[in-house]
């Protein structure tokens, strides 16, 4: 009797191993078939596209003509693909101590 719950533990231990490694196949390919398109297609649409200026995401209202950092919370702008391009940069003021 002992030998057949030997056995038997064994046998799930091992079935439980193959479903756990084939899940983890399963979610590494549906990973990455479901990354790998978009992110294809993405610099392709990018080289498409015209740059017309540059915005921050935290405030739209800054738009420049070349990369680099918003003036007011300094985070990296972004490029913007719209029709209408910026054709003159806006004059921005922050107080010293910059905005709180």
């Amino acid at each position: 009797m002992g030998e057949s719950n030997l056995d038997n533990s064994n046998g799930e231990a091992i079935v439980k191993r193959t479903a756990v490694l084939a899940g983890l196949v399963l979610v590494g390919a549906v990973c990455l078939a479901a990354g790998g398109s978009p992110a294809a297609s993405k610099p392709a649409q990018r080289e498409r596209a015209k740059v017309a200026g540059y915005t921050c995401s935290m405030h739209p209202q800054i738009r420049l003509l070349k990369a680099g950092n918003c003036p007011i919370c300094m985070m990296e702008l972004i490029p913007v693909l719209d029709p209408e391009p910026v054709k003159k940069e806006q004059k921005v003021s922050v107080p010293k101590g910059g905005l709180k």
